[in-house]
This record gives structure tokens, sequence and C-alpha cells, in this order.
């Protein structure tokens, strides 16, 4: 069964559950030790929890990526 979720705005579907570390893994950004902040339902998820947090249908997930530039 499949999981819709928001991201950034856009609709999304999980075929499998996931926690939120597994899901940023499947999204292959350029690295998720450092400059990537993620909100879930507007509260933001400390990097420590990612592991253990649980996509839920329907959730809105917000995600940053800085990048550095100039």
């Amino acid at each position: 069964m499949s999981t819709n979720i928001k991201v950034n705005g856009e609709f999304r579907s999980l075929e499998t559950p996931s926690t939120l570390r597994e899901f940023l893994l499947s999204l292959n950004l350029p690295s998720l030790e450092r400059g990537v902040a993620v909100c879930i339902n507007g509260e933001v998820v400390r990097k420590a929890e990612w592991a253990q947090t649980r996509i839920n249908p329907d959730d809105e997930l917000e995600i940053v990526n800085a990048t550095q530039g100039g």
C-alpha cells in the first residue's frame, strides 16, 4: 500500500513505509551530513532523530538543502 505525502509543495507517493532517513537517502541529495534541514508538518526534525522518525500518510515535509556558491 502506498503512502501519500507532500514534499516541498509537491505530492508524492511512497510505496513502502519509510523513516525520514531512508526517504532522504532515496532522494540522492549531495550530502546528508551537512546542510540539510527538514520539517515535518511544520516541526523541525533534528538530524539525530531522522533514523527513528516515521513518515506517515498525509505528512507534509519541507526539505532545505543549503548550497555554497558565490
